[in-house]
């Protein structure tokens, strides 16, 4: 399974950072951007598929793959606070670390 992380502005003048999993964005986005899709393209179209979705998702959402291997390792650099993590759309933590 793929990850990706994405960084917000938190509300408290923090920092949001997302990460997620491609079947969260599949859950989550996929059949929004697949009828945006058919609505300019047509139903059938051939590039509608959901790599060209994740594709999209990452540009708009200016992320980046995720190796969840250096999820630990992330957590301790970003332990400041301001900083909340959430992953697939869950508050992991808000100011890790105190």
């Amino acid at each position: 399974m793929r990850w990706y992380t994405y960084i917000d502005p938190a509300e408290d003048g923090g920092t949001d950072y997302h990460i997620v999993s491609e079947e969260w964005i599949r859950d989550i986005y996929f059949q929004h951007w697949k009828g945006k899709m058919d609505e300019k393209y047509g139903e059938n179209y051939d590039d509608t598929n959901f790599e060209n979705c994740l594709l999209d998702w990452q540009v708009v959402n200016w992320s980046e793959e995720f190796s969840m291997d250096r999820l630990w390792s992330f957590l301790e650099r970003n332990k400041k606070d301001g900083t909340h993590v959430h992953i697939n759309g869950k508050l992991l933590s808000s100011r890790y670390g105190e």
